[in-house]
């Protein structure tokens, strides 16, 4: 039984202030189902108007997740459109937009398959194509980078240690959408921050790492790292990180993507409430 749910949030705070609080202003994301829930949020595009998103939808029937495009209004946060544009035999989720040309890829995780696959999506029909296997690895929350010396990099953790403190760092190559399948670099942290939480961004020519704080379970926190790269090694600073003091969302966060001056962030809570807090009473009184 799935016990938990989850909602996605969106700040619009500039993120430098973002950078230096020590609490997120959040609007969440308003929807009337209450037989499934959204996570794993990337910008597909933003404008006065609309917020277009893919996903992780995740319905208790089926579980297990899809790829799904949410169009909501950015007036109110009110969702306003769901479709679903992938859907396969396995669980997917953390749906990585990468653009190159005038093209949407899309690389999902999708361990459960025991390979990672790119996608090609078009904005207009919704229709979604593999076109490669990027690698035959369990890749758990793939992110593929575009470095100042021409070089690109996958950074990824995997099954079956996705949670815990070390990040590999693959060579990849979107002229042939291929990948190494040996880490040229296996970053070991000291705690379990390793797991990415979404896209790498910069700021005045700074770059960041949006990470997982696993530490006291998946999706607890997210952490945001300074990356340093030189002569094709990468090294990362905690700088910042964030837990929920929301108590509708007391499990914690787990997603951070910015476009065009937004920020959306997923988070996740208790699904049985009453049960939960039951359970705590009980295990309260047990060790009296």
């Amino acid at each position: 039984m799935q016990s938990s749910y989850w909602n996605i949030g969106f700040i619009e705070e500039d993120i430098k202030e973002v950078l230096r609080s020590d609490h997120l202003h959040i609007h969440w994301l308003q929807h009337p189902y209450k037989d499934r829930w959204f996570a794993d949020p990337f910008f597909l595009r933003v404008d006065e108007h609309r917020i277009i998103l893919l996903v992780e939808e995740f319905r208790y029937q089926d579980k297990k997740g899809r790829l799904t495009k949410l169009t909501v209004n950015r007036a109110n946060y009110q969702l306003e459109d769901v479709k679903t544009i992938l859907e396969e035999p396995t669980h997917l989720s953390f749906p990585f937009i990468y653009r190159k040309d005038d093209s949407v890829l899309i690389i999902p995780e999708s361990s459960n398959s025991g390979q990672t696959d790119v996608y090609v999506y078009d904005e207009v029909t919704d229709e979604v194509k593999k076109i490669s296997t990027f690698c035959h690895l369990p890749l758990t929350d793939a992110v593929l980078i575009d470095m100042p010396d021409g070089k690109q990099y996958v950074l990824s953790t995997k099954e079956p240690t996705p949670n815990k403190d070390h990040l590999q760092i693959y060579a990849a190559d979107t002229e042939r959408w291929k990948m190494t399948e040996i880490p040229l670099q296996d970053v070991l942290f000291d705690s379990r921050i390793a797991r990415n939480a979404g896209d790498v961004f910069e700021v005045d020519g700074v770059m960041y790492r949006p990470a997982q704080d696993c530490n006291k379970g998946y999706g607890h926190g997210v952490v945001i790292q300074q990356i340093s790269y030189h002569d094709g090694q990468f090294a990362f600073e905690t700088i910042r990180t964030f837990f929920s003091d929301n108590p509708e969302f007391d499990m914690g966060y787990h997603t951070f993507n910015r476009m065009n001056g937004l920020i959306v962030m997923d988070a996740h809570g208790h699904r049985y409430k009453m049960a939960n807090k039951m359970v705590k009473l009980l295990l309260m009184l047990y060790h009296l």
